[in-house]
């Protein structure tokens, strides 16, 4: 096994560019370092980095990355990057000592052009940065990661409620943004039979996060938060 530095280009910059890679031998899957090919995909869960798509394991990285990889067989390499990106799908084999691969991923479409802008209006279990780099590889110009109160079972045998992201909340600015991707963190309001609404662009979060529960009265609705929402000059 080879130590290999990959690499993937935008071809009309020639500058390494954020995708989501996957190498293979089938069946065999290769994870670059500091990924593993077998990740949690559960709620509640670090999911962040990486896609499981049925036997597919998928790895996003920031246009380059490390991974170990056995010579002198042929290797499948792919490379997605958003629907404006033709999908990248070559096969090749490493010689003796070889310790770098380079490709070049291709634009075919630019949305922007049109006045469209790409985006995810939801999203959970990722962190912040997880979720800048995700949209980056997949050219999504906007990702709203929505904090959403849930139970967690603890080690102890308790289910504690936990809220992921909610001290990240950014509302109407960017969390984190960084060449044209921003990620912005809202919540996501939940009632176990009136149903579930996002709220988006808010000055402040909008409590309570969730009612309804075997001890709790129903004094509010899915309008009472859409217009606490559209108050902090908010989407819903």
């Amino acid at each position: 096994m080879l130590t290999v530095h990959l690499r993937i280009n935008d071809s009309a910059s020639g500058q390494p560019t954020p995708v989501r890679v996957r190498i293979s031998t089938e069946p065999e899957q290769f994870a670059p370092f500091g990924r593993v090919l077998e990740f949690a995909a559960g709620r509640n869960e670090d999911v962040g980095g990486q896609l499981r798509l049925g036997r597919e394991r998928w790895f996003y990285v920031d246009g380059a990355c490390e991974i170990k990889l056995p010579a002198g067989v042929p290797l499948r390499v792919q490379a997605m990057k958003g629907p404006e990106f033709r999908p990248l799908d070559q096969t090749v084999t490493l010689g003796p000592g070889q310790m770098a691969l380079r490709f070049a991923i291709e634009r075919w479409s630019e949305i922007a052009k049109d006045g469209w802008i790409s985006g995810d209006t939801r999203c959970h279990f990722l962190t912040p940065h997880a979720a800048l780099l995700e949209a980056a590889a997949e050219e999504l110009v906007i990702v709203n990661l929505l904090a959403h109160e849930q139970p967690f079972p603890s080690l102890d045998g308790t289910a504690y409620t936990t809220i992921p992201n909610i001290t990240a909340f950014s509302g109407q600015a960017a969390a984190l943004k960084r060449g044209g991707h921003l990620v912005a963190v809202n919540t996501f309001n939940t009632h176990p039979s009136l149903g579930r609404i996002g709220l988006l662009h808010s000055h402040r979060p909008v409590f309570p996060l969730t009612f309804g529960g075997n001890f709790d009265t129903d004094d509010w609705s899915l309008c009472d938060w859409c217009d606490q929402c559209h108050r902090k000059n908010g989407l819903t």
